[in-house]
């Protein structure tokens, strides 16, 4: 069992990363120019699946892996250099996020988040033990027996984990004092340990009689979950949730289901799939006043609604009624018994009029667990451009067009504003002679002048910048240095020379500054 989930998570998504980086050279067309480096992503993705399959426990670190993803990311830039060819390809970074998660752990570098990480891991580990436990009984040869025994080790673990103000039972039905029932069978039913409980002698297999306002919860257990299972469930927990109204009891207590109904199954579908199916019961008109708590899958993750009772995930909070459906998975996936014992605990207390300061400080930690990072782990800031659209001088702006001339030349287009608004979409600088008036708005990037972004020296009322003009057909690029004047936005037509260094670069421009201002 990982001490830290997030270790094994990474690792995962490194393995996934580089191999989706693989078949990204496979189906260039310069592929044959990258059968090396196609090959030291192999080997690459061969050491993160042995790291994985073997166990990490016992190593320290995994420099060398990242080592070996900076070898490769400066190989292919090499080439791309070389050849002048663009190929975004990026594995260093998921690399240096798996070894600070081994030299510098999560919880210690995040103090204000570390009961939070520390509760996330509890119970993505928690979720794991049951996993095991319920593949392990898949060796019974008899189907209905290993139904009972799925829903055996569910009612075990909800007892240990609920504590003995609580009773699981194991099959039953739902009565009301009319002397109603519905007319289905519910795996799980959880109800107060004081709760009277009917067990009829004609009772199929000693199956229990519960009455409807004493039983906290319901579940259906089922050990793979279909779209087609869930629709099943879905309509049997419906039925039993018109039988007893919350609110008749505790009108303060709005939107309140009772009881709280859940689908829980070792493995199941696509998340995805399950969501949609969600989504579509859910707008049925039999099923307006019907609210699912959770549906969980040990092997992926958890559903809720945006009706969903409290306590309940705080985001996201633009979902409202039954059929906006979201999902967590990966380490986040275990959260989701830890929303369904909290539920059920906070129930049992409205039901005795407990406070729930705990339940409140307890959700907030939930919460907490449940954030994740601003960009994926496989993001790389070498290719990311976000922010590249700013102001250089007077009236020029970095354009919104740009292009890669190769991985280490990023080329950007400059436009002129000249009222200061800076969300104007100014006057963009083509190619001399070109009439771009008339032309289609497809087609217009194609007479652009390209400058290598970030690099221009502003001295008084000029700006030097780069300019990369294609060649060849523009599969090549030549350098030379561009002038303009930064408060009429004309461009000076001034050649100097590629070959000066940057100080004589720097005179030249002084001088011509000089010139203009006596002119």
């Amino acid at each position: 069992m990982a001490s830290n989930p997030e270790t094994q998570a990474l690792l995962e998504q490194a393995l996934h990363h580089v191999l989706k980086e693989q078949s990204k050279i496979l189906q260039h067309k310069y592929c044959d120019l990258l059968v090396g480096a196609a090959k030291m992503l192999g080997d690459l993705a061969m050491e993160t699946w042995v790291l994985l399959s073997e166990g990490f426990h016992k190593i320290r670190s995994t420099h060398h892996l990242t080592e070996k993803a900076r070898e490769i990311e400066k190989t292919i830039d090499d080439i791309s250099e070389q050849k002048w060819i663009p190929l975004q390809i990026s594995v260093g970074s998921i690399y240096e996020r798996i070894e600070e998660s081994f030299t510098i752990k999560p919880i210690e570098k995040r103090l204000k988040l570390k009961t939070a990480i520390a509760v996330r891991n509890h119970f993505h580990n928690l979720r794991l033990l049951l996993l095991e436990q319920l593949l392990s009984a898949r060796m019974l040869i008899n189907n209905s027996d290993y139904g009972a025994e799925v829903e055996r080790v569910w009612q075990q673990f909800l007892q240990r984990e609920l504590g003995s103000d609580f009773r699981i039972l194991q099959g039953g039905r739902m009565l009301d004092y009319d002397g109603c029932g519905a007319d289905v069978q519910i795996d799980l039913l959880i109800v107060p340990a004081d709760a009277q409980i009917m067990i009829p002698t004609g009772s199929e297999g000693g199956k229990a009689n519960v009455l409807c306002d004493q039983v906290i919860a319901a579940i259906m257990i089922t050990s793979n979950l279909t779209s087609k299972k869930l629709a099943e469930d879905w309509s049997k927990l419906r039925q039993i949730s018109a039988m007893f109204k919350f609110t008749d009891e505790f009108a303060h207590s709005k939107q309140q289901a009772w009881p709280l109904c859940y689908i829980a199954a070792g493995q199941a579908s696509p998340l995805k799939e399950l969501s949609e199916t969600w989504s579509a019961l859910a707008k049925e008109e039999n099923n307006k006043d019907f609210v699912a708590q959770f549906v969980l899958s040990l092997d992926s993750g958890y559903l809720y609604s945006g009706a969903t009772s409290w306590p309940r995930p705080f985001a996201p909070t633009n979902y409202k009624t039954n059929d906006e459906v979201a999902m967590h998975d990966g380490i986040y996936a275990g959260l989701g018994i830890a929303w369904l014992l909290t539920q059920i605990r906070a129930r049992a207390k409205l039901l005795q009029n407990k406070p729930t300061n705990t339940i409140k400080r307890f959700i907030r930690l939930l919460d907490d667990a449940t954030l994740k990072p601003g960009v994926p782990a496989t993001w790389s800031p070498r290719f990311d451009n976000f922010g590249s659209v700013r102001p250089i001088s007077g009236v020029f702006h970095w354009g919104n067009t740009s292009r890669w001339a190769h991985n280490r030349l990023y080329l950007c287009s400059l436009k002129k504003i000249f009222d200061g608004d800076k969300y104007a979409p100014g006057e963009y600088v083509y190619r001399s002679g070109v009439d771009v008036s008339t032309m289609d708005w497809r087609v217009k990037s194609d007479h652009l002048r390209w400058f290598r972004h970030g690099h221009y020296k502003a001295i008084k009322r000029l700006i030097v910048v780069e300019e990369w003009t294609p060649v060849e057909g523009g599969s090549k690029y030549e350098r030379r240095h561009a002038v303009f004047d930064s408060s009429t936005g004309e461009d000076l037509n001034v050649d100097i020379p590629i070959t000066k260094s940057p100080h004589e670069v720097d005179e030249a421009i002084e001088s011509l500054a000089l010139e203009r201002n006596h002119e």
